[in-house]
């Protein structure tokens, strides 16, 4: 396979992905309704691993998306949630800042060495 073709494939599997996750992300929104919940954001978790491991084709509003809800996860506070849940969905909104953090960089570093 030419990497053109490698790439183009690269590119409309992501893009599915992306379908996919709008399509996830509309289920999660009617299941949990608070964007603090642990189960919702381990979604974006999920995302966020994605975005890392398709670097090359991943789109910035991916990487804002999962940004955006870990940054309003984190505002709501512990809310509704026990203690355990709000430990838990801590743990998430640290991750997906750490992997979108660590996909930037390399991004960047994949940049400069073009």
């Amino acid at each position: 396979m030419s990497i053109c073709a490698r790439d183009e494939e690269r590119q409309e599997t992501w893009n599915r992905l992306k379908e996919l996750f709008y399509e996830i992300t509309l289920a999660a929104k009617k299941a949990w309704k608070d964007k603090n919940y642990p189960d919702r954001l381990a979604i974006y978790v999920s995302y966020a691993k994605l975005c890392k491991s398709y670097l090359d084709v991943a789109d910035e509003e991916s990487f804002k998306m999962c940004e955006t809800m870990a940054k309003e996860a984190k505002f709501l506070g512990k809310g509704t949630l026990d203690d355990d849940q709000w430990k838990e969905s801590n743990r998430s909104i640290d991750q997906i800042k750490k992997l979108i953090a660590d996909a930037l960089h390399e991004r960047e570093l994949m940049d400069d060495s073009e």
